[in-house]
């Protein structure tokens, strides 16, 4: 937010917040990091705005926040929004079938799971989600780790 002429707070505009989230997903996508946003990717546009639309335009393009906070942020806000939207897939679905596969990463023993399910008359599939074992992998544990997700996620 910020000040107006008449000393009241305004949001930023629409197209504004629109910026602050479509940078950080390219950023996502790139897996390049945070920080590339604010030192190489608003310097740029602010340059093209200033040659392509006029100096007046810059400010606009000044306002988008892309800090490194901003960018994590904004990729958790995405990344909770999406996780929500295949719980709710999952949820609607008549059925749905999990495979678990297990992945050695450096530090530990993680469980992958992927999930199928009925989606507007297609078979879906995705990634479910991603934990590392933190005790052994015996198949009670990985059985606890899939059993504290589906609780925590209401999936039946």
């Amino acid at each position: 937010m910020k000040l107006d002429s008449t000393g009241q707070f305004q949001t930023h505009s629409k197209a504004i917040v629109t910026a602050s989230y479509a940078i950080p997903l390219q950023v996502a996508k790139t897996k390049k990091p945070h920080n590339i946003a604010e030192t190489l990717i608003k310097p740029c546009l602010v340059e093209c705005a200033g040659i392509l639309l006029g100096e007046g335009e810059k400010s606009e393009v000044k306002q988008v926040s892309l800090s490194s906070d901003t960018v994590k942020s904004r990729i958790a806000d995405m990344a909770c929004a999406v996780k929500s939207q295949l719980i709710d897939n999952i949820k609607t679905s008549p059925v749905f079938g999990i495979q678990l596969d297990e992945s050695v990463g450096s530090a530990n023993f993680s469980q992958l799971v992927f999930v199928w399910y009925i989606h507007n008359k297609t078979i879906e599939e995705d990634f479910l989600f991603c934990h590392p074992l933190e005790t052994t992998t015996k198949a009670n544990d990985v059985l606890k780790l899939v059993e504290d997700f589906f609780t925590a996620e209401g999936l039946d």
